[in-house]
């Protein structure tokens, strides 16, 4: 598993890491943030472990579905996953299935911050034509589209994209 770990050194301060900003807050205490993606199924089944035990997904929608499915040992649910560690607890994923096709989630209290983009940019090294994955929420497709997916696909059968 590839990992590359951060150490916000000044609070309030805006933290650069590959073409990425990320923001803290000036009264937050010095974070550790890890970036970790999977190499092999192995690897992906032990984040998504993490996502589900960490509950990066919103209850009733795909996600938790596909952590399931993934530590149920169905490869085609996860060529590739990347996640965003921070103090070592995980608030944002990005999966990728088999057809390129990705879904991504970040906590709410940490969104807008570049965590999510960060997944999806280390996953974009080894899938350049990633897709974006959404069901309608307000500002999923624009999320994809700045984050350097091709294209972002709305879904009406979930299960369809994914198998």
């Amino acid at each position: 598993m590839k990992s590359k770990s951060y150490q916000l050194a000044h609070p309030g301060v805006d933290i650069v890491f590959d073409n990425m900003v990320i923001v803290e807050e000036a009264n937050s205490k010095l974070d550790k943030i890890e970036i970790l993606t999977s190499d092999t199924f192995e690897d992906a089944k032990v984040l998504a472990k993490m996502a589900l035990d960490g509950m990066l997904y919103i209850q009733g929608w795909t996600l938790k579905f596909v952590y399931q499915q993934i530590l149920a040992g169905h490869e085609i649910y996860a060529n590739g996953i990347s996640m965003v560690l921070k103090n070592d607890k995980p608030i944002a994923i990005t999966i990728v299935n088999g057809n390129h096709v990705c879904q991504s989630y970040t906590v709410n209290n940490e969104r807008l911050r570049g965590y999510g983009s960060k997944t999806i940019a280390e996953l974009k090294e080894k899938f350049p034509e990633l897709k974006g994955n959404y069901g309608g929420e307000y500002g999923t497709p624009n999320f994809f589209k700045k984050s350097g997916c091709v294209d972002v696909i709305e879904y009406s059968d979930p299960l369809g994209i994914w198998y």
